[in-house]
């Protein structure tokens, strides 16, 4: 009977001594754990006198400026009828285009009238507009005076008037050109403009 008991107990002294063998192996695994994550946050010793100094950090390339070592974009000023313009991109004449178009004209009238002629054989748009310059944030730029705008059929004569900038006979006048039609929400540049030559003349009596 006792050695039958033995015999039982055996198996299970073995299968306990398995279990407490892989109980160690875990706790062991933890610790090495552990002590790996505490040593990636740890602080390094202050270097003692006599041991070399941590070589300097270098800053990586191609990273963007601060804002506060920027340069804020600067243009020459532009001299022109209105005075200095200082925005940058502002030119005068107000668009960098031809100042004249084949069998395109304008011409005034008297003081309040103007005439503008399509002796072609297309059609174009038209935009009469003045300027004046106008004091912005940070800069002087040009500031548009839109008449009307409309279009310019292929051989069409049009008069029309120069609405409220009759009474402004300093203001420059332009009537830009355009080869499509170009009607409010148009930001495409003319493809010329034409300045109006202001008259003194009074509008005849009617």
């Amino acid at each position: 009977m006792e050695g039958a008991f033995r015999q039982e107990a055996a198996p299970v002294r073995q299968e306990a001594a398995v279990r407490g063998t892989r109980l160690a192996t875990l706790i062991i695994g933890a610790a090495v754990l552990v002590a790996g994550l505490a040593g990636c946050g740890a602080t390094p010793a202050p270097a003692g006198p006599g041991s070399p100094s941590p070589a300097p950090t270098t800053p990586p390339t191609g990273l963007p400026t601060p804002l506060s070592e920027t340069k804020a974009e600067t243009a020459p000023p532009v001299t022109g009828p209105l005075g200095r313009l200082t925005c940058p991109g502002d030119t005068w004449p107000p668009y960098d285009v031809p100042s004249e178009l084949p069998g395109v004209s304008v011409q005034a009238l008297d003081q309040y009238h103007l005439v503008i002629l399509n002796n072609t054989g297309r059609d174009y748009s038209y935009r009469i507009s003045g300027w004046e310059a106008a004091q912005l944030e940070t800069c002087v730029g040009l500031a548009e005076l839109e008449v009307e705008r409309g279009p310019l059929a292929a051989g069409r004569r049009m008069e029309t008037a120069l609405g409220y900038l009759m009474g402004r006979p300093r203001v420059p006048v332009f009537v830009g050109i355009w080869d499509r039609p170009c009607g409010e929400a148009c930001v495409a540049d003319p493809i010329a403009l034409l300045q109006l030559v202001r008259s003194p003349q009074e509008p005849p009596e009617s």
